[in-house]
């Protein structure tokens, strides 16, 4: 995203595949403004360095990610290839800054959940409604998780299962109460009684 792949040497053997799952048209040295040279040492050089950067972060135990290294590498390459011509700074920049607030953000969201399940779990005297809470709260979670993958590759979704929204959603929803039901009324009850015979031979 932080290059204008209409006018850059990235990636010329495969198929660019965008945020939301569609493959469109490959791209092609021919339509681009560098040599093949210049894209295949560009290629070499950025899958070189990823590489290099992770096995050694690896062997320093260092938290690298791939993500991380990954677009170190190709602004690097677009810094000396490209002359940082054709790179988006201002989407190089929001990228980098995620890095920084993401981490800050969910934390931030993790205490406050944390905040309101010990409310209405650890410290709810009434055992039956914590269960129905943990029961809505998997449902929410199973339904944001499949929309989202649908959402992101609906296109693909309808060009080869001729699955409309009108039709995913319906069946997000019962996947997500099916497996919750699964867990409510058969795996909630089998460890409720597990923890009551630890409890008793303790």
């Amino acid at each position: 995203r932080a290059y204008n792949n209409s006018i850059t040497c990235l990636v010329p053997f495969l198929n660019e595949v965008t945020s939301n799952g569609t493959i469109v048209n490959s791209t092609s040295p021919k339509r681009l403004p560098c040599s093949e040279s210049i894209h295949l040492l560009g290629n070499l050089s950025i899958l070189i360095t990823c590489a290099i950067s992770l096995f050694i972060a690896n062997l320093v135990k260092l938290p690298a990610s791939g993500t991380h290294v990954l677009v170190g590498s190709l602004t690097g390459y677009g810094l000396i290839a490209l002359k940082g011509k054709y790179i988006k700074w201002s989407v190089l920049l929001v990228i980098a800054s995620t890095w920084i607030i993401s981490p800050v953000v969910a934390g931030s969201v993790s205490m406050a959940v944390y905040y309101i399940l010990e409310k209405l779990i650890r410290r709810q005297k009434n055992t039956t409604a914590s269960a129905w809470v943990v029961t809505i709260l998997y449902f929410l979670t199973l339904f944001i998780f499949l929309f989202s993958i649908f959402f992101q590759n609906s296109a693909f979704f309808y060009r080869h299962l001729h699955t409309s929204f009108y039709v995913a959603v319906p069946l997000i929803i019962f996947v997500s109460a099916f497996i919750s039901a699964i867990m409510r009324f058969s795996i909630f009850p089998y460890l409720r009684k597990k923890m009551l015979k630890i409890n008793i031979q303790n």
